[in-house]
């Protein structure tokens, strides 16, 4: 502020200024318009396992999605790209900014985990030798690795025998692998609590009682014991319904039995209580599809 041409020094009376009344004093305001608000958001992180919700403080509600996902791995360590985050149904993109989905100050966001979703490998057992389609969608995710390449989007075009063998662009194979990175929606309120060191005769067992044969039961085993074998529990959940969901298959011609397996597995240190959960016997009477895959859910740094 001035008067007459004076500045007016903080610690100096009106008086010493001989400012009177009716004087006039110029002052000039730097007006900055309404202050945004400070907002915290209340960030649900689905694990899978175990609700946790965390609070999460953004500068402002103008905040982008990029800037939210910045504050949960400084809080989590959950990486930016590791996380898919939704708000009343709607997904949330990094370049949006949180007022572009008319998120509120203490408002509850969604948070899904990206997963790897580790080697599904398909069996084809037509009841005669015929040229068939096999097509995999997967939403919220992407393909990590396929073998063979596909031929179309997201497409194998294969010959197929009883046997089980597959022809592919001349290469003759036993299974179709896929591998995804997705957010997956699992349901673990129901499985099995298992030492990591039994997991072969666990799996052994559950997998004849869904009629899978030796060779498939083989492959299972090998590839996923060893690495469950390592842990003191493990807690398996087996997906099927909610897996075709995350993952529809379609294969042309339709076959008579589309039988997936996939499930969870989260190490634990000490045993926990669960619901046994109840296990289908699959049908394999005429053309009939084979399905195994599964993730390994680790909690690191929450």
């Amino acid at each position: 502020m001035n008067y007459n041409g004076t500045i007016l020094e903080n610690n100096r009376t009106l008086a010493y200024y001989k400012i009177h009344k009716c004087s006039i004093i110029e002052a000039e305001v730097d007006f900055k318009g309404p202050t945004e608000y400070d907002c915290t958001f209340q960030v649900y992180i689905d694990i899978l396992y175990k609700d946790k919700t965390i609070d999460v403080c953004c500068d402002k509600i103008n905040s982008y999605v990029s800037e939210l996902k910045l504050r949960i791995y400084e809080k989590t360590g959950i990486l930016p790209n590791g996380i898919s985050l939704h708000y009343y149904y709607k997904h949330l993109q990094d370049d949006k900014k949180l007022s572009d989905y008319d998120v509120s100050p203490s408002g509850l966001i969604k948070g899904y985990l990206r997963l790897r979703g580790a080697k599904p490998v398909i069996y084809l057992y037509p009841k005669e030798e015929i040229d068939a389609k096999v097509s995999i969608k997967i939403n919220y995710g992407d393909f990590s690795f396929v073998y063979p390449s596909f031929d179309e989007e997201s497409t194998w075009n294969v010959r197929a025998h009883p046997s089980g063998e597959i022809l592919h662009r001349g290469k003759k194979l036993r299974y179709l692998f896929w591998e995804t990175i997705f957010y997956p929606n699992l349901n673990m309120d129901k499985g099995f609590i298992i030492k990591g060191e039994e997991s072969v005769s666990f799996f052994e067992d559950c997998l004849k009682s869904m009629n899978l044969n030796d060779t498939e039961i083989c492959d299972f085993i090998t590839y996923w014991c060893p690495k469950l074998h390592e842990y003191k529990y493990v807690k398996v959940s087996f997906q099927f319904e909610n897996f075709d969901e995350m993952c529809p298959m379609n294969v042309e011609p339709k076959p008579d039995n589309i039988n997936r397996i996939f499930f969870a597995a989260l190490p634990l240190d000490n045993p926990c209580e669960i619901e046994p959960q109840e296990l289908p016997t699959f049908k394999r009477d005429g053309f009939t599809v084979i399905e195994w895959g599964g993730t390994l859910v680790t909690p690191e740094k929450l």
